[in-house]
């Protein structure tokens, strides 16, 4: 798990300044796609900068080697959560566009509102 925000910055943007952040990465298959999500803590005010309207009902399904631990087992109380024939851990969810977070090569992925102050976000070179 890893809170370095200055590193984080390195591989996505940040529509504004966040309060607190946890982020990690990991491959699909070995030296293949690789992805990163994080759990970022934001303002309240600032919701509306890392979550662009609207959401639409959509499938998400997590890596297997994302790690629900910290500020990412708030994943684990999404309605509708399970593990898939994949044994993945998945749940539909309203998801909102990553373009405030794109940096290339990570440039498809998912937002989610956790909370009124937390978003998650998954980002990968698929």
């Amino acid at each position: 798990m890893k809170t370095d925000i200055v590193a984080l910055k390195r591989f996505i943007n940040l529509p504004a300044e966040i309060l607190s952040g946890e982020w990690q990465t990991g491959e699909f298959a070995p030296g293949g796609d690789w992805w990163l999500a994080a759990v970022l803590k934001i303002k309240a005010d600032d919701r509306s900068k890392f979550l662009v309207e609207p959401p639409e009902q959509q499938w998400v399904e997590l890596p297997a080697s994302l790690q629900l631990v910290s500020a990412f087992a708030a994943l684990k109380s999404l309605p509708s959560t399970g593990v898939g024939g994949s044994q993945r851990v998945s749940f539909i969810t309203p998801v909102y566009p990553v373009t405030p977070y794109e940096s290339s090569p990570l440039l498809k992925g998912k937002a989610l509102k956790l909370a009124e102050d937390t978003v998650f976000i998954l980002l990968s070179t698929l």
